[in-house]
């Protein structure tokens, strides 16, 4: 499971209020089984890196706090991947179940920031 830790310098804290991203990717031919899942803290990512994310989830406009929202395919394939994205901050959550090629242009850079974050 890849996750990013400790990839500031020390002391190169984000001073960002405590903020984790999850993304979850399954789907396909392999399904739940071969998902993909990443797990970010804002807080152990370089400042400026933890910035962009944070203007990523604002503009990407997540459902309101504690509420759960889907933008899935009305009419979806065996084969396509269902994406989760969860953010928690202050003690809420936010989560919304996706196909890619259904979400907002500002979703999918949040995703595709999450994706490149996280593989490091």
């Amino acid at each position: 499971m890849p996750r990013a830790t400790q990839s500031s310098p020390p002391g190169a804290r984000s001073g960002c209020s405590e903020v984790r991203i999850t993304l979850e990717i399954a789907g396909g031919f392999t399904g739940r089984a071969g998902a993909e899942r990443i797990e970010l803290d804002l807080v152990e990512l370089p400042q400026l890196e933890a910035a962009q994310l944070r203007e990523l989830v604002a503009a990407a406009k997540l459902p309101p706090v504690e509420s759960h929202g889907a933008l899935l395919k009305h009419e979806p394939r065996a084969w396509d991947f269902v994406h989760e994205l969860t953010v928690a901050e202050a003690g809420t959550t936010r989560r919304i179940r996706y196909h890619l090629d259904v979400a907002s242009p500002e979703l999918r850079a949040l995703a595709e920031a999450v994706l490149h974050a996280g593989r490091k």
